[in-house]
């Protein structure tokens, strides 16, 4: 596994072996190549992981674990 699926796990988890509290937002796909994502009205475009199989289109809403300075892009999300 990836060390990034590694950390975000730990963070998910809650185990405190980073010090630092996470939190859920909704953002949005910015740009898909370069990936950029949009969040409390910041692009955001560095320290961004996600599935490699999760194909992202600027516009997409997704929801984002964010810890310390890196976002987790969790899933795409619609409304239903």
């Amino acid at each position: 596994m990836s060390r990034w699926a590694v950390e975000m796990a730990e963070a998910l988890r809650g185990d405190g072996s980073g010090g630092a509290d996470g939190s859920w937002r909704f953002a949005t796909v910015n740009t898909a190549s370069p990936l950029t994502i949009k969040a409390h009205d910041q692009v955001i475009s560095k320290y961004l992981y996600k599935s490699a199989s999760l194909s992202l289109q600027a516009g997409d809403e997704v929801l984002v674990y964010e810890t310390g300075v890196a976002f987790y892009i969790i899933a795409k999300v619609v409304p239903v």
